[in-house]
């Protein structure tokens, strides 16, 4: 963040200002692709030829207590006799028995799943709305800020982020758990994510107590979104019951759904509620207050999750 804002300030070419920033980014992305081919092998074996249905054993390296490294036999079990079902010949049966498995044999399951579409939902929307409430006027309803100011404080939720996965995030968990994470997450996010264009009235204070309100407020929501993505991710997956290429496969469309849904919906209503000349809470605070409610769906959810 503090890149891409200081970045923005050199023009390359009139038309498009923000080249230097994207032309970056572009060159880290595919300098990790090169790196990941020349560098990176694959940590286990490919197992070549095996007969279908049939339990194999396969040889991985482990460090033993003592640091040395020793082989290990780990079971691979056949997904195919794990999941195999007995439908029926039937078109219109075949389609209401699958229905069942998915529905009701992994209600659980279908809860996170909607849990987890929810969180990148609100959490995309809440960073897609900061960048354009803080660059509106101070008599809008805005911060008034620049690139550099954006940058500052993406740098400080980035620098949190970090310390709270590595110090923090183990700790909490052991104390009150995963579902407990969710729950709690979502009930502070209740009073985190509606809340920011309340930051307004701090703007004529001093820059000290100003920018502590902001890192308060950066920090906190690194924490919730930290708490909410990595604990229903566990959730996610220890609630199916069917293989894991499946399970990453509905998690990762539902997230990229909502990523895709959010920006477009929140932006568009923000854009029409700064524009519409209505008051309180149809005006700035309109898309907050939306975006801010969502994780109502969360806690319900996670209310029905044993």
């Amino acid at each position: 963040p503090v890149a891409g804002g200081f970045l923005s300030d050199v023009i390359l070419v009139d038309s498009f200002p923000y080249a230097l920033p994207c032309l970056v980014s572009c060159a880290l992305t595919i300098t990790a692709i090169v790196a990941s081919f020349i560098w990176l092998e694959e940590p286990i074996p490919k197992i070549l030829d095996l007969e279908p249905h049939k339990n194999v054993e396969m040889q991985v390296v482990e460090k033993s207590n003592k640091g040395n490294e020793e082989f290990v036999d780990v079971p691979i079990i056949d997904t195919n006799v794990l999941f195999q079902h007995k439908y029926s010949s039937n078109a219109a049966i075949r389609v209401l028995q699958s229905i069942k498995y998915f529905v009701l044999d992994n209600s659980h399951f279908l809860m996170t799943c909607a849990m987890f579409g929810i969180i990148g939902f609100c959490t995309i929307g809440v960073d897609e709305l900061f960048p354009l409430w803080s660059i509106t006027s101070y008599e809008s309803g805005g911060l008034d800020w620049n690139e550099d100011d954006i940058g500052t404080a993406w740098a400080i939720t980035g620098a949190f982020v970090i310390i709270f996965n590595l110090f923090f995030y183990q700790k909490i968990t052991k104390k009150i758990g995963q579902l407990w994470n969710v729950r709690i997450s979502a009930f502070l996010s209740l009073f985190i994510f509606p809340l920011y264009p309340i930051l307004h009235f701090f703007v004529p204070l001093s820059p000290f107590i100003f920018w502590t309100v902001i890192s308060f407020f950066s920090m906190v929501r690194a924490s919730i979104g930290t708490l909410l993505y990595v604990s229903t991710n566990v959730l996610f997956i220890n609630t199916a019951k069917i293989p894991m290429g499946v399970v990453n496969g509905m998690g990762g469309s539902i997230l990229c759904l909502a990523k895709a849904i959010a920006p477009a919906l929140l932006t568009n209503m923000f854009a029409w509620s700064t524009t519409s000349g209505h008051h309180f809470p149809f005006n700035h605070w309109f898309a907050f207050i939306f975006n801010g409610l969502t994780p109502i769906l969360i806690l319900l959810f996670s209310l029905h999750i044993p």
